[in-house]
């Protein structure tokens, strides 16, 4: 199963203080995505409960080809919030 860039459990092995940036990053980026569109903001969020793309897809009730771009979008919009 390929994952999402905010899904990486990257968290796991941090230090208290990496973990606490960590967090905060994510809920800037899910308050950025948030302003774009609530749709995005749950994208990330779901993803990073390790929801699959398929359960998104069909936890936000879009028809796959949709779905799929929603997410697409998502992701790109959250590589412009990182910068990367």
């Amino acid at each position: 199963m390929q994952r999402f860039l905010w899904e990486r459990k990257i968290i796991r092995n941090a230090n208290p203080v990496d973990e606490a940036i960590l967090a905060t990053l994510f809920t800037e980026l899910v308050e950025y995505l948030g302003k774009i569109s609530p749709r995005y903001a749950k994208i990330a969020t779901l993803g990073m409960q390790d929801y699959s793309k398929e359960q998104i897809i069909e936890e936000l009730g879009l028809k796959p080809s949709r779905g799929y771009q929603e997410i697409n979008t998502a992701k790109e919009l959250a590589k412009k919030f990182l910068e990367l």
